[in-house]
């Protein structure tokens, strides 16, 4: 026992202090750093879910917009066909008056084209009545699909200008967000 009081003892015990002392440093720092960690991670998750939470605002925002436009064009286009489809009624209608295409017992060929008046061929006027049907059905559904297409064209151009307008935010977020990184790096 007497050599914990010699020379040898005192280094011995100034050595076991000194690493008690540094081990209960390291065990105060370890957690006090953990504890700035933690917070510092916690404050950026809160950040990370607010901008979350506003992106996610603002998307709803430019969906609800996109479909305002897409119903208006729609109606639109709803209205314009309805209109058509009038018009196309109204010409039917109007045809009831012309002949019917004689039956023709002979033969199935179409025969040369009358020259009334010295003209040759036939007008719009001269068509039977089958035939004028058919062709302001065709004309009609060819109007139909005309206003579809360009209801169509009209709904993808603002969603494609939507697009280039929330990519140009992305952009300005993303360059926020590296300087913000380089900031931490500093």
């Amino acid at each position: 026992m007497t050599w914990l009081l010699g020379p040898v003892g005192r280094v011995l015990l100034v050595v076991m202090l000194f690493a008690t002392g540094f081990g209960w440093g390291y065990l105060k720092g370890n957690s006090s750093g953990q504890a700035k960690v933690q917070q510092a991670w916690d404050k950026e998750r809160a950040e990370q879910l607010a901008e979350l939470a506003r992106q996610q605002v603002a998307a709803r925002q430019r969906e609800q917009a996109l479909q305002v436009t897409a119903d208006r064009i729609r109606e639109e286009k709803n209205r314009e066909i309805a209109a058509l489809n009038r018009r196309h009624a109204a010409v039917v209608d109007s045809l009831r008056n012309r002949p019917e295409r004689p039956a023709s017992t002979e033969s199935r060929v179409p025969q040369a084209a009358d020259h009334r008046n010295g003209r040759a061929g036939c007008t719009g006027s001269e068509l039977y009545r089958p035939d004028a049907e058919f062709l302001v059905g065709l004309a009609q559904r060819a109007d139909t699909i005309r206003l579809q297409l360009a209801a169509c064209q009209a709904a993808y151009q603002s969603a494609l200008s939507n697009l280039h307008q929330y990519d140009g935010q992305i952009k300005q977020v993303r360059y926020q967000r590296l300087g913000q990184l380089s900031d931490r790096v500093r």
